[in-house]
């Protein structure tokens, strides 16, 4: 197994933000994860990464046979851990450049992203002006260049034109075919309806996971009873 959560909770100060949390991902899978606004979805890709806030946790999070739990980010990215921000920050170095230092740095080739990324981004800041579809191609292209072992990608659907969903699409597809293991956080879904292949889908309501099946299960589950049934009784 690539990725296992096991019973992991977090705490910031006396407050619970994720609570026994357990996953399991293998390599060339694609999960889905659900849940209403403030469920903790990020906070769960940002846990897996090794990014506060929490300063207490409980339980465990292996990679690749590895104990990564007390690890920094940059340990866990490189391992192959990659982080796809739902509102990336802007930085102050033109697109064209960044790209290089990421070829350069993991060896890959512009080929890949050519049809992902607009020629036309390349010679402004990133992500500084970038619309919303706009910065989800930029990251979704940068993973791609990164090969990660496992992607984290947090609402690459939220705030983008049909046309950028279908894109991005794509790339998780590549990502996939490439042996990528993805976990990919959604709040409505539109960008499930566009991939190949989809393995398993998760439900997290105020900080656990609630409910694990098909992903054709869940999400039907969600379209017609939103995430109220999942509520009760937490």
């Amino acid at each position: 197994m690539l990725l296992e959560v096991k019973d992991l909770s977090l705490k910031l100060g006396s407050k619970s933000i994720l609570r026994n949390v357990s996953l399991e991902i293998d390599k060339g899978e694609v999960h889905v994860l659900f849940g209403p606004n403030g469920a903790g979805k990020s906070t769960l890709l940002k846990a897996i990464m090794g990014i506060p806030p929490y300063d207490k946790v409980e339980g465990k999070i292996v990679f690749d046979g590895k104990d990564i739990t007390k690890l920094k980010p940059y340990e866990r990215a490189l391992l192959g851990i990659s982080l796809s921000y739902q509102h990336p920050p802007p930085i102050n170095v033109k697109l064209a450049y960044l790209l290089k230092k990421v070829r350069e740095k993991y060896g890959s080739s512009n080929e890949m992203v050519e049809s992902i990324i607009p020629s036309y981004l390349l010679g402004r800041d990133a992500f500084l002006t970038f619309s919303g579809g706009e910065s989800k191609r930029v990251e979704m292209g940068i993973s791609l260049l990164q090969s990660p072992k496992l992607a984290l990608l947090d609402e690459p659907d939220s705030g983008v034109d049909v046309d950028s969903i279908k894109v991005i699409a794509h790339s998780i597809d590549m990502l996939r075919e490439k042996g990528a293991a993805i976990l990919l956080v959604t709040h409505l879904g539109y960008v499930t309806g566009y991939l190949r292949k989809i393995d398993r889908a998760h439900v997290i309501v105020r900080g656990s996971i609630v409910a694990s099946d098909e992903f054709e299960e869940i999400y039907r589950r969600v379209i017609r009873e939103g995430y109220s049934s999942f509520l009760r009784g937490w």
